[in-house]
């Protein structure tokens, strides 16, 4: 199980528990090391990448996830698009794992 040790952002806990599945479903990882890896994604991702991963969704979506463009549309106004916005841990080390 993966749980929250405080509240967290709703928009970097999307881009948290997708990469989770995606490692745990299609790269076949183990639920720590799924966890782990997408908490190190998470904290190292720049706004561009962030961005992109936003804007992926939102193709994916067939052009209906407004909530994904908007994130990307904030994403890309960010000054810097070198800037890490979810490298504070309150965004990504409140996320464990439990279970066998």
């Amino acid at each position: 199980m993966v749980a929250t040790l405080w509240p967290v952002n709703n928009r970097s806990t999307a881009v948290l528990v997708a990469e989770f599945y995606r490692l745990l479903l299609a790269e076949h990882e183990d639920p720590a090391t799924a966890l782990g890896q997408a908490r190190g994604f998470l904290r190292d991702a720049t706004a561009r990448d962030l961005a992109e991963w936003f804007e992926r969704r939102y193709d994916d979506s067939g052009g209906t996830d407004r909530v994904a463009y908007e994130a990307a549309a904030d994403l890309r106004a960010r000054p810097d698009p070198a800037d890490r916005p979810y490298a504070d841990p309150v965004y990504w080390a409140g996320f464990v794992y439990s279970g066998p």
